[in-house]
């Protein structure tokens, strides 16, 4: 039973950034009103956009998000508290799929998974640095932290926030893609 949740935690990890991609291209073929310098991803789940479509992507994204954390889980299992803090942002990212914006609701899960995300490549590169077994993807984990750290920026050159959104979701989901094949492997 442990070994089928493992691989179905490590397969779920490694279709994060394919599913992202895959959903994110037909939305964006299915709106090109959509402006990557004046957007938010999440104006593709309005009436405006595709709703059905973006915020069951985001739903699903959710999903397979929780189902790679359990497998983090499993492989940290020493680590009481570190991967039970990507468990919880799964939730949060589907939140954001389940209220779809305009509402505070969307605006308070999406805000909460982006922090929640972060927070977890940060702690996940502090804790793990020195780690031979984890060294690699501690160093990606720092990398997904300058990235979110410096994306921002863009937010003083354009009035959207779809380029930092990006800029976090499809590293630390390459990242959820790699340590995927770690729980497959193992």
């Amino acid at each position: 039973m442990k070994k089928q949740l493992l691989k179905i935690s490590g397969i779920s990890g490694i279709l994060l950034p394919i599913i992202l991609i895959i959903f994110m291209a037909v939305c964006l073929l299915q709106n090109p009103w959509f402006n990557w310098m004046e957007n938010a991803i999440s104006d593709l789940g309005t009436t405006q956009g595709s709703p059905l479509l973006f915020n069951t992507g985001v739903i699903l994204l959710g999903i397979l998000l929780l189902l790679f954390s359990i497998g983090v889980i499993i492989r940290l299992k020493n680590d009481y508290l570190l991967p039970k803090i990507l468990f919880v942002s799964s939730f949060f990212l589907m939140g954001a799929g389940i209220f779809p914006l305009p509402g505070n609701l969307h605006i308070f899960t999406s805000s909460v998974f982006f922090i929640s995300f972060i927070i977890f490549f940060l702690a996940f590169a502090l804790k793990y640095i020195e780690d031979k077994s984890y060294k690699n993807l501690s160093k990606i984990a720092l990398i997904i932290v300058l990235i979110s750290i410096l994306a921002p920026v863009f937010l003083s050159i354009n009035k959207g926030i779809a380029i930092p959104e990006m800029l976090i979701l499809i590293p630390g989901f390459l990242w959820c893609l790699i340590f995927g094949f770690h729980i497959i492997r193992k």
